[in-house]
């Protein structure tokens, strides 16, 4: 069972749905009920239908060397560790922008791994193919909004700490004011805290069924969901 047994004591929030005016527009295409791509035909009068293999990064936090930062006071810790927490929902704003731009409902095979940097990359096989600029737009557009309270600013730390009260909730140990709820705080917010976008960074490539390029792609998806899941699972005791 998911939600809240009781339901919200509030009402519904509102969050724009208008898209960010920094974000470019994505192509449009009619739906198919279909999961295939498009096809080709050869000089020879051979049918085609190739897939894509993509790569998906995150922006750069600061200059790195042998992952470890070159300039550890100016590089962007924050940035990284919300991207890095954030990434899975960056993904599924990405599927759900490639699918509309097809046209059809893609299929896809991926895996997540850390880059040297530890910043979280995704490594997918896409059945079907776009074109590259299409492809290039489609990152550029995606993006995820991340709305919570803002956390730039530290107001209770040391033994300056937040106390209970029974019946009332948290109180501000110096005003005695009662402090909001993590739900309260959410209706207050009226810009996102942080938004996620992808790296400049493009890697595509066309793959064919039964090359040795295919081959490869998919050893090395499995091999990295492999060892995904041997760094996740701890081995038997």
């Amino acid at each position: 069972m998911r939600g809240n047994v009781l339901g919200r004591a509030t009402g519904k929030r509102n969050r724009s749905t208008r898209r960010r005016q920094d974000a470019p527009d994505l192509p449009k295409r009619a739906m198919a009920a279909t999961a295939l791509g498009r096809t080709f035909t050869g000089p020879g009068g051979k049918t085609y239908r190739p897939s894509l293999f993509r790569t998906l990064t995150l922006p750069s936090y600061g200059k790195v060397r042998d992952g470890v930062p070159i300039a550890p006071d100016t590089y962007d810790y924050a940035r990284a560790a919300r991207d890095a927490l954030h990434f899975s929902k960056l993904i599924d704003r990405f599927v759900q922008n490639l699918r509309r731009v097809a046209g059809y409902d893609v299929q896809y095979f991926a895996t997540v791994e850390p880059q040297k940097r530890l910043a979280p990359h995704l490594h997918m096989a896409i059945r079907g193919t776009l074109p590259r600029r299409e492809m290039r737009q489609i990152a550029a557009a995606t993006y995820h909004q991340v709305w919570w309270p803002t956390t730039d600013r530290v107001i209770f730390e040391g033994d300056h700490l937040p106390q209970w009260e029974d019946g009332a909730g948290y109180l501000d140990p110096a005003t005695g004011e009662i402090l909001p709820t993590w739900e309260q705080a959410l209706d207050d917010v009226v810009e996102p805290a942080h938004v996620l976008r992808f790296g400049d960074q493009l890697d595509v490539q066309g793959v064919l069924a039964g090359t040795p390029d295919a081959d490869q792609a998919i050893r090395y998806l499995t091999k990295s969901l492999g060892d995904t899941l041997d760094d996740m699972d701890p081995a038997p005791a």
